[in-house]
């Protein structure tokens, strides 16, 4: 059977694309992605995957709290855990990391 136009590749026909591989392409074509991936590469020494989208991510700077381009999320760069609220994660005490810190 021939296939004129792409009618036959609606949401209740075939799929003109496997959904993994419009993922993959959507993941590439993610602007912040791309510029996290190319940061990381250029600060490689200081880079790390997000602790939640595993997107590499590079330290610049002092500052260890860390926000991926990627998901959006907030991370400290020293124990790779979430941060939800900076005041509560960063500041004096025995359990809290520093908020800046050299390299």
């Amino acid at each position: 059977m021939d296939i004129e136009g792409y009618e036959h590749f609606r949401e209740d026909g075939c799929a003109l694309f496997p959904r993994e591989a419009i993922q993959q392409w959507e993941e590439r074509m993610n602007g912040c992605q791309l510029f996290g991936q190319i940061h990381a590469e250029l600060f490689a020494e200081h880079g790390h995957p997000c602790p939640l989208c595993k997107q590499m991510i590079a330290k610049v700077g002092n500052n260890n709290h860390i926000f991926c381009l990627a998901c959006h999320n907030h991370y400290c760069y020293l124990c790779r855990k979430i941060v939800w609220r900076s005041a509560e994660h960063f500041g004096a005490g025995a359990n809290r990391c520093k908020q800046h810190t050299a390299g």
